[in-house]
This record gives structure tokens, C-alpha cells and sequence, in this order.
């Protein structure tokens, strides 16, 4: 078994709960989405899709659709 380090984030809990409800619809851990993401990162030498940042904020209500 390959060794593994722990990754501490922070994030609300209304995220967290969406979050891990998504991806257990996929048979995934949050986990194992994070680990997909960061490899896809590492291939793509960056982000592995496009980000809009002018729709996000703290302060938007984006984050209030989960």
C-alpha cells in the first residue's frame, strides 16, 4: 500500500455536508474526489477545467445554492 499524508482544510459545514453528499452519488470519498482533482491538476500543469472568478465571492450568494 502506497504511503499517505493528511491534508487538514478548512470549509463550512453546509459545504462539507453538500460536498460529501455529491460525491457519494459517484461511489467516491471526498477524499478520493480531492485526490482525482489534485492529479488532474498535476496533468493539466494547473487547474484541470475553467474557473470564473467574477461569480464567486464570500459575499455572493453562490455558495447559498448548494
Amino acid at each position: 500500500m502506497a504511503k499517505t499524508t493528511v491534508i487538514n482544510i478548512r470549509m463550512e459545514p453546509e459545504i462539507k455536508k453538500a460536498t460529501k453528499d455529491l460525491f457519494v452519488k459517484y461511489g467516491l470519498t471526498v477524499s478520493e474526489a480531492v485526490n482525482i482533482f489534485l492529479d488532474l491538476a498535476i496533468k493539466h500543469s494547473g487547474k484541470p477545467f475553467e474557473v470564473d472568478l467574477s461569480i464567486w465571492s464570500k459575499e455572493s450568494k453562490l455558495k447559498n445554492k448548494l
